[in-house]
């Protein structure tokens, strides 16, 4: 039985929070949440990985969880999330690891690898293609389907929902605190991945979700998290509040200057290992051209790996074991950083494997 522990250490902003399991001799796997949840939803991944042989962690970002909870919009830009997981790698003792995103956490490891990726054994992302969300909003719309979504009527298409957080922080801040409960089901509920103008696109003319009136109160069975996580999802956000849930999308100027390939090394082109699975009943995919949504992320990395899976947004808790084989899959055949020598059974860390992918 794999035993996740609980940590904390002093960060430069303050204390960040974070969950370990597996040999501490293995290879390192950083797992990296999104909006708005906290480490303990990659537990599945982390009782998986640790299993498998390697050291896992992940960490509750700024405003989640036990973190350091700040009220500086500018703690929640991609810049001073990528240095949290630098300080995160430093206090475990590594000089680089296996970096795996969901969401915002997409958009962290994208912009991690993209400024260090000496630091990198791999990055994998969940969801988020390279060059989309850690660019901001001007980026977004340019990937949004005008098909489903024309122009003259919808001009953000999907991420109509990210500038009204932009103008209406507080609002929104205050919207999230009387409702969270029923807006967590209702982000992680499945969704039908029909083509159809998502709720998301309508914010800024209707004045929020629903035109400001509370969201429907799901059946929490429709949900794909468990009581356990679900209950911890809530008190986060009833310890901490919810101006860092929105905080995340008031950096959008400042994430792609930070981007800009002219900042980044080698001009934004990724030569590390990289994988990418899309979740094919996803809003973000489903409303998003399937050329634009990952036309950049194609063109600069050289060697990545692309999977689909029918899911929606909470791929890594609604099909934990889909997920877990893919990622285990591209682990042992894309990167360096299996743990154990198939052909002697010796843990060596750093060592590839030949594992046949049905074996997975």
């Amino acid at each position: 039985m794999v035993i996740i522990s609980s940590h904390t250490f002093a960060a430069s902003k303050g204390p960040i929070h974070y969950l370990a399991a597996g040999p501490t001799t293995g290879p390192l796997i950083v797992f990296v949440h999104g909006c708005p949840f906290i480490a303990m939803t990659w537990r599945p991944q982390l009782e998986c990985f640790a299993n498998l042989g390697f050291y896992v962690a992940a960490a509750d970002t700024t405003g989640y969880g036990q973190s350091f909870n700040s009220r500086q919009v500018s703690d929640y830009s991609m810049e001073s999330q990528v240095a949290d997981q630098l300080e995160l790698l430093s206090h475990l003792g590594r000089e680089k690891a296996i970096f795996v995103g969901h969401d915002w956490g997409s958009a962290i490891i994208w912009s991690l690898a993209a400024h260090h990726p000496e630091k990198c054994l791999g990055v994998a992302a969940l969801g988020i293609p390279y060059r989309t969300v850690e660019l901001g909003l001007e980026k977004l719309v340019s990937t949004v389907d005008r098909e489903l979504y024309p122009e003259t009527k919808y001009p953000y298409g999907q991420w109509d929902y990210m500038l009204y957080y932009e103008q209406n922080p507080e609002k929104a801040e205050v919207y999230f605190a009387q409702h969270f409960e029923r807006l967590t089901k209702l982000f992680t509920t499945r969704y039908d991945g029909l083509r159809k103008a998502s709720i998301t696109a309508d914010l800024t003319k209707t004045g929020g979700f629903f035109g400001s009136q509370a969201p429907p109160d799901l059946p929490f069975e429709a949900s794909v998290l468990d009581h356990e996580i679900f209950n911890a999802v809530v008190a986060s956000e009833r310890n901490n509040g919810s101006f860092g849930i929105i905080a995340y999308y008031r950096n959008g100027v400042a994430n792609r200057a930070y981007n800009d390939p002219k900042r980044c090394a080698n001009g934004a082109k990724l030569d590390i290992p990289c994988f990418y699975l899309d979740c094919s009943a996803d809003l973000a995919s489903v409303n998003s051209s399937s050329t634009n949504w990952t036309a950049e992320m194609r063109e600069l990395c050289s060697n990545i790996f692309e999977v689909q899976l029918n899911c929606r947004h909470m791929v890594a808790l609604e099909k934990p074991t889909e997920t877990n084989a893919l990622l285990a899959r591209w682990l042992c055949e894309h990167t360096q950083a299996w743990p154990v020598d198939r052909s002697s059974g010796i843990l060596k860390p750093g060592n590839p494997c030949t594992l046949d992918r049905n074996e997975i």
